[in-house]
Formats: C-alpha cells, structure tokens, sequence
C-alpha cells in the first residue's frame, strides 16, 4: 500500500530563513499610489506599464478582501516593503552571480542546472535589471529571452497587445 503525503504534512520550516538585507534600493512600506509610481519610476518602466499598475492597484483597492479560502484579515498591506533592489548589476553567466543568490535558490529548492541554461542571468532574483544582451533578428517576430523589462523598453508593442 502506498502512503499518499498531504501537502499539509510537508515541513515548511526550511523555507523560513533570512538574510541580512543588503540592498541599492528599498521602497517605501504600505501599498499606495505613490510607492506603486516610485517602483515604477526606478524599474525605468515605460508609461504604460506605470498606467497599467496604477490600474491594477486601483482594482485592489476597490475590492473586499476574499472571504473564501484561508483567513486573510491578518495581513497589513501597509508594513509591507513591496520591492527591493539586491544589486545594479546584471550578470551574464550563472558562475559570476554572487554566492549568496545561488544559495538562496539552492535553499528554496530550484535547480541551479535550469537557472544556468538562461541567456541572462539576473543577480536581481526579481529580475529588475535591464540588459543589453536582447536582440531581435528582422526576421524574427518572437522577443528573445530577456528580463520583463528588457522587453518591455525594447518591444513594447509586443507587450502590450
């Protein structure tokens, strides 16, 4: 007979760690229209997408908070930093990201063999950096692999639509 695990019964406790923070930016704390303009603002993000945010963080605040699944009202959306910056630098090759990323995702699990294959490699694990590396051949009408960003400032066309 095999024994099915629940997912209730796995030990989340080794994803429960920290680092000391070492940031080149830190937003301000709580969700308002401003600290969503001061993200956009230092991600160098294109109008649209500050207009598109500006959109979604008023949707959010029109809506009740979900009282299905699990209880929520103890979450103060107003102690929580909502972006930090690691790092200005963007690195190109898995084995010059710094140590300490590859150890942050060796403890959550991922496989540092599927983080090598990308073209990029952002040091930034939420990958906010911008890099020069993106290209589009003419006859191509896919954007390459690259950052959010990177496509959004290099095929903003492609983005939006």
């Amino acid at each position: 007979m095999t024994s099915n695990k629940s997912i209730l019964d796995l030990d989340y406790a080794k994803y429960d760690f920290k680092d000391p923070e070492k940031y080149v930016f830190k937003s301000e704390k709580g969700l308002t229209r401003h600290t969503v303009e001061q993200i956009s603002e230092m991600k160098k993000e294109p109008e649209w997408m500050k207009k598109f945010r500006l959109r979604a963080y008023d949707h959010f605040m029109q809506r009740p908070m979900p009282q299905w699944g699990g209880d929520l009202s103890h979450i103060d959306f107003n102690d929580i930093y909502y972006y930090l910056r690691p790092t200005d630098r963007v690195e190109k090759n898995w084995d010059d990201v710094p140590e300490k990323i590859k150890k942050t995702f060796d403890r959550l699990g991922i496989p540092s063999t599927s983080l090598k294959s990308s073209i990029t490699v952002s040091s930034n694990t939420s990958k906010t950096k911008e890099s020069s590396s993106a290209t589009r051949t003419p006859q191509s009408n896919s954007i390459p692999n690259s950052s959010r960003n990177t496509s959004e400032q290099s095929f903003p066309q492609r983005i939006t639509s």
